[in-house]
């Protein structure tokens, strides 16, 4: 279960830093500028954090495949479950971090 919520930290942690970081300022409005659609992705915290988990679970670790004990055969799949295990989870920790920030505006 720990390694379940680091890897969701994880996902978050990246997909914040993609999606507001000032880091990726000029690499964001690039994106934007040469592609609608991949300029969506980089600007929407579900769509990167769903990408971001396919990629995750495709190089570093799978939480379906390991903790499931699923079938090898069932990579593909457990690679798409863990990009919606990635969307909910770091949609549900950016609400719960926007709404601890609710209460800090003066």
């Amino acid at each position: 279960m720990e390694l379940i919520l680091v890897w969701l930290l994880i996902v978050y942690g990246t997909s914040l830093i993609i999606t507001t970081g000032s880091i990726f300022d000029q690499p964001r409005e690039w994106i934007t500028k040469k592609s609608k659609f991949i300029g969506d992705l980089v600007v929407c915290m579900k769509c990167t954090s769903t990408w971001v988990g396919f990629l995750y679970s495709w190089i570093l670790w799978s939480p379906s495949l390991t903790l499931y004990w699923l079938d090898i055969q069932a990579t593909y799949l457990c690679i798409f479950f863990d990009g919606m295990l990635a969307c909910g989870g770091a949609w549900i920790t950016n609400a719960f971090v926007n709404y601890l920030i609710s209460f800090t505006k003066y």
